[in-house]
């Protein structure tokens, strides 16, 4: 029996009378103006605090209050913001009554009338999708750029036409539920993250799997070699075109680094594999960033871009702001702004992008649930100093303590200190440097604790530095 022809947007949208949308943030917004746009139905937005109602919310009903996800069954379609978990009994018992429950991201992925390029993983999604849309503008007109990176998908899919090209980065919230992979399917490295979000790891990673679980025969799939998770997102993916890449092996690999150089595996053409760059050619800071290159010119090449289109655009790329962003130097110090970093593993792969000796990083924050022990154990190998501030710093005290044997007051002798503020930690990072010195923070956990969010801790770094 042939499949049944995808419906129509309007005739998918046609099949509901009542639409309750959850969250009234940005993506909540976005697809109530989408479903406003192109259908008839009756519109409630719920949200459980209060929000702006003097935004054009299109005749949609508020809901606020304790009272708002109450009787989610009443409506046949739900919108789901990512800040909503998927599991809330109020979603599952709409489920089984009938209600048909979908998200932005769904919704994209079902209804782009072009190609869609997913980007996920742990850390490194923004930065390889930023790089792959600025590498596929190159050749295509129009490069649409969003999902969990500045707009979201419905805010521009149905301004695309067949000819053009959609990045999205994709979270493991917006992934969670949804019912549609992308044509082309970029995995990171993934280890794991928002474990005050997800149940366990192994819900965080099965969350992954939506970017690849939906994939047909035709279909790409890249992943990081290097990554068991990202390996396992990739072997849900019934995709045919499958292309791995490794910062440690060359083997069986489409894309890698070998001496300090990136290579590029030549399917089909002669010679067989080319020489991409040098790794010292980059303008990205780090080790991890050679990964997030590889995915991007894997993809990049699926899609058609010639090698020295490619190859420009990694010598001139410097990063997204809050990523290893270099922000200046003072006194023979420079400071590096990776306020992005939320995880050990990416505060580990911050300290692995500098010299063994140079580095004073302030960690610290809000806990995740976080084991800290192999970043403890990063921080001894590579001789970092470091300043701990914020919720979780006697947590990462004590795995430094628990590594060297050292008790706190006994860290300080090894250049491990502890500050109340993080004005106070930042004077202490910049009392503790000598000249050649990098000045990272890279906190290892997330932000709430002390700032609105990882840009505010961001800017509050940058305008401490200008203030030196």
């Amino acid at each position: 029996m042939p499949e049944a022809p995808q419906p129509t947007l309007t005739e998918f949208l046609g099949r509901f009378q009542r639409c309750a949308i959850l969250g009234a943030g940005v993506e909540g917004l976005s697809a109530l103006k989408f479903i406003a746009d192109n259908s008839a139905m009756s519109l409630t937005i719920c949200n459980e605090s209060e929000f702006d109602t003097n935004q054009d919310f299109r005749n949609a009903e508020p809901r606020t209050g304790q009272n708002a996800f109450k009787s989610l069954e009443e409506f046949d379609l739900i919108v789901r913001s990512p800040g909503i978990r998927t599991f809330r009994p109020e979603l599952s018992i709409a489920r089984e009554k009938g209600s048909y429950v979908t998200s932005v991201t769904d919704l994209a992925l079902k209804f782009s009338p072009c190609p869609v390029i997913g980007v996920t993983g742990t850390k490194g999604k923004g930065t390889t999708s930023t790089l792959l849309s600025r590498m596929l503008a190159r050749r295509y007109q129009n490069v649409f750029l969003g999902g969990n990176i500045g707009l979201p998908a419905t805010d521009f899919i149905l301004n695309a036409t067949a000819q053009d090209v959609i990045v999205l980065e994709i979270s493991s919230f917006q992934l969670q539920d949804v019912r549609s992979s992308p044509e082309c399917a970029v995995v990171v490295r993934t280890t794991q993250d928002h474990l005050d979000y997800h149940a366990d790891a192994r819900e965080y990673v099965e969350a992954k799997c939506g970017i690849s679980k939906f994939q047909s025969h035709n279909d790409t799939i890249v992943y990081c070699a290097d990554s068991e998770r990202s390996e396992f997102i990739a072997g849900k993916s019934g995709a045919s075109n499958r292309y791995s890449y490794s910062t440690t092996n060359a083997n069986y690999s489409s894309a890698w680094k070998s001496d300090g150089k990136m290579y590029i595996r030549m399917f089909g053409k002669t010679p067989e594999f080319e020489c991409l760059a040098n790794v010292s050619e980059m303008s990205l800071i780090g080790e991890h960033n050679v990964e997030n290159v590889l995915a991007a010119t894997i993809a990049a090449i699926k899609f058609g871009i010639p090698l020295d289109n490619i190859r420009d655009e990694i010598r001139t790329f410097k990063g997204l702001p809050y990523r290893l962003e270099y922000i200046g130097s003072k006194n023979d110090r420079k400071f590096i702004n990776d306020s992005f970093s939320t995880t050990p593993e990416t505060a580990i792969a911050a300290i692995n992008s500098f010299e063994k000796g140079k580095v004073i990083i302030l960690l610290g924050g809000s806990d995740k649930g976080s084991d800290y022990s192999q970043l403890a154990g990063t921080i001894v190998e590579k001789e970092a100093r470091a300043v701990l501030y914020g919720a979780t710093r006697c947590d990462i005290a004590s795995s430094i303590s628990e590594l060297t044997g050292k008790g706190t007051e006994c860290l300080k002798s090894a250049g491990i200190l502890l500050a109340d503020t993080f004005e106070e930690a930042f004077l202490k990072a910049f009392d503790l440097s000598k000249p050649e010195d990098y000045l990272l923070l890279s906190p290892a956990c997330a932000s709430f604790d002390l700032f609105r969010n990882y840009k505010d801790r961001g800017d509050t770094f940058r305008k401490l530095f200008e203030s030196l």
